[in-house]
C-alpha cells in the first residue's frame, strides 16, 4: 500500500513540478514584458498566492482522478466549464493537496540545499 501511495507522490510531484515551471515562465513573461513598457491584459497576475491556487486545482483533481471520485467522472463527462463541480471537488482535495504542495516545496527546498553543500 504503501509504494502505491509513494508512486501516486512521484506522480503527482512531477505534475505539480510542470505546472510550477510553466507558472514561473509565464511570470517572467509578464515581467519582461512589463519592464518593457508592454500591457499584459487578459491575464491572469502571477503572484505567489495565485500560482499556488492554480497548482491546488491541478493537484487537487489529479487526486480525485486517482481516487476514481464519482464527482471527477461526472466533471469529465459535463466538462471542465462546470464551474460548481469543478469547485466543489477542487474544495473536497484541498486539504490534501496543500499537504502535498507543501511537502513538495520542502523538498525542492532540501534538495536546492544539497546542491550548495
Amino acid at each position: 500500500m504503501n509504494e502505491h501511495n509513494t508512486i501516486n507522490e512521484d506522480f503527482i510531484f512531477s505534475r505539480v513540478g510542470e505546472v510550477m515551471k510553466k507558472l514561473n515562465q509565464n511570470k517572467q513573461l509578464q515581467e519582461l514584458a512589463k519592464s518593457n513598457g508592454l500591457e499584459v491584459t487578459n491575464t491572469l497576475q502571477l503572484t505567489e498566492e495565485t500560482t499556488n491556487n492554480v497548482a491546488v486545482g491541478v493537484v487537487s483533481l489529479l487526486l480525485a482522478q486517482q481516487s476514481s471520485d464519482p464527482d471527477y467522472s461526472e466533471l469529465v463527462r459535463v466538462g471542465m466549464s462546470h464551474r460548481k463541480l469543478k469547485s466543489d471537488l477542487i474544495n473536497k482535495y484541498k486539504n490534501q493537496a496543500n499537504q502535498l504542495i507543501d511537502k513538495y516545496k520542502i523538498q525542492l527546498r532540501e534538495s536546492a540545499a544539497a546542491e550548495l553543500t
